[in-house]
């Protein structure tokens, strides 16, 4: 009988039975062997054990000899694997050092060239901006020369035109002068009311003279000097005074102003304070000083002091009672002056007489 297709039960405890039977038949074989045999059985036995014992300590000795030598060995090639780890990294440091300092010249050559395109940019941009003022300025500047040459053309046209008329108004007045001079010719050959009028006077005033523009009569008497101080002028002004005047017109001017204003007025002022003591019924009369030209004054500065000094002129009249004559009445630079600026034409000098007469009265 078979249990779930496996061995019979019989089967089973039949080889149990003769298994316990060949137990029982070892063990009494071995009870029944000799007490030597069991010694020398014994003591095989225990040869055996110690050869084994001596085998495995041998054995043993040798495992421990080869585990050191492979602790060793691994000991060595952990130092060696450190040394090369070692190296290795260092190496690598050694890289990494190299590579920064690599990255670094790079990241510095790259600054440097970002520096180096914004300077370039920047100096582009410089001289872009220097060309745009540049061509501004010179568009400026022709720009400049053509108005300048237009605003002189403009002047010129300007000075041409007031040339032309001062010059026909010259002619104008001059011819009227002319006509005047001839009109007023014969009325002024005796002084009026039978008066003595005598003139003293500068370079200016000679230009009075019947010799020079003919401006008064011959029975006037007049002298000039080129200061009013100093001996020559004492000997023309007691030649005046031995007309017994009962008018005289002093008109000295820019030889006295040489001297500087103070001494001017100072003795100017002395001068005709000894005149009026020698004559005192005698009226005095003080002519305005006419100024000079820029030009003038360019080249003699001193005649700059003219409109200062009448100035003190009219004081100095207020001061001793004197009238003081301005006689400019229609003068005009644009024709009134001669060539030196100081000096005047004829046709004025003969205005400027009758100015003079006017006021004064004779």
């Amino acid at each position: 009988m078979k249990i779930n297709g496996k061995k019979s039960i019989w089967e089973i405890i039949t080889a149990g039975v003769l298994g316990v039977l060949f137990v029982f038949v070892l063990t009494a074989c071995f009870m029944r062997v000799p007490a030597s045999a069991k010694i020398s059985v014994d003591e095989s036995v225990l040869y055996l054990i110690e050869g084994q014992a001596k085998d495995e300590n041998g054995a043993e000795a040798s495992c421990v000899q080869a585990a050191e030598s492979s602790r060793q060995k691994r000991i060595q090639d952990s130092i060696d694997y450190s040394i090369y780890i070692e190296e290795s990294l260092a190496a690598s440091v050694a890289e990494s050092a190299s590579i920064e300092e690599s990255i670094k010249e790079s990241v510095e050559e790259s600054l440097w060239q970002e520096k180096k395109s914004s300077i370039a940019a920047s100096l582009l941009e410089l001289a872009e901006k220097y060309q745009s003022a540049e061509d501004a300025s010179r568009e400026e500047e022709e720009y400049m020369e053509w108005l300048m040459a237009s605003m002189e053309a403009s002047r010129e046209a300007v000075r041409q035109a007031s040339r032309e008329q001062a010059s026909r108004e010259q002619a104008s007045r001059e011819e009227e002068s002319r006509k005047a001079a001839a009109a007023t010719r014969n009325t002024i050959v005796t002084p009026w009311n039978g008066e003595n009028v005598v003139f003293f006077g500068d370079s200016r005033t000679s230009g009075f003279y019947p010799s020079i523009y003919n401006c008064w009569p011959g029975h006037l008497i007049g002298h000039t000097v080129s200061r009013s101080w100093g001996e020559t002028a004492r000997q023309e002004l007691q030649a005046l005074i031995a007309q017994n005047p009962v008018k005289a017109v002093f008109m000295n001017a820019g030889d006295d102003v040489s001297a500087g204003l103070n001494v001017a007025i100072t003795n100017y002022e002395a001068v005709i304070r000894n005149f009026s003591a020698q004559v005192p019924n005698c009226k005095i009369y003080v002519v305005y000083a006419i100024p000079a030209t820029d030009a003038a004054v360019a080249a003699r500065p001193f005649l700059g002091l003219l409109p200062e000094y009448n100035v003190l002129l009219k004081d100095m009249c207020e001061r001793n009672g004197w009238t003081f004559v301005y006689g400019n009445q229609g003068f005009s630079p644009e024709w009134c002056y001669a060539s030196d600026g100081v000096h005047f034409t004829p046709s004025w000098t003969r205005q400027w007489f009758n100015n003079i007469r006017a006021e004064v009265g004779f």
